[in-house]
């Protein structure tokens, strides 16, 4: 009976460490290119359509309702990303303590409008990578 107690646990174990390296974005998965990758600059073109974004952040905004990753000064105007105050719980600290200017990254979802402007809506930090802008054109 006991050995039959320790298995359960270390599955359990195993099953949370898993859980919680997933949602802090230690899982080491990268996206897929089946979706075209696109510079910031291009966003507008892609309004409707799920893609990957590419751009290095400018500026970082919390509003306490959401938090907005500009890569354009001013933002107004260009693409961005927000994350709204809803998804916070899904990442491991607020999201602008995560993401901060001169990070390059790539933003995977679908482009929409949010006061004139494209938008990807940011719900899990999967949808965000790190990355370089060396491993950019």
């Amino acid at each position: 009976m006991t050995k039959t107690i320790w298995v359960v646990l270390l599955a359990l174990f195993a099953a949370t460490i898993g859980i919680m390296l997933s949602l802090y974005g230690y899982n080491q998965r990268h996206f897929t290119e089946a979706e075209p990758i696109i510079p910031y600059t291009q966003a507008r073109e892609y309004a409707g359509q799920t893609v990957i974004v590419w751009g290095t952040i400018r500026n970082v905004f919390n509003n306490r309702a959401a938090v907005y990753l500009g890569f354009a000064e001013p933002r107004r105007g260009s693409f961005f990303v927000r994350i709204l105050k809803e998804d916070w719980p899904n990442f491991p600290d607020i999201p602008d303590k995560l993401y901060h200017p001169g990070q390059t990254i790539r933003v995977r979802g679908k482009i929409v409008w949010y006061q004139g402007d494209p938008v990807i809506y940011v719900r899990h930090p999967s949808q965000i990578e790190i990355t370089t802008k060396e491993a950019h054109p």
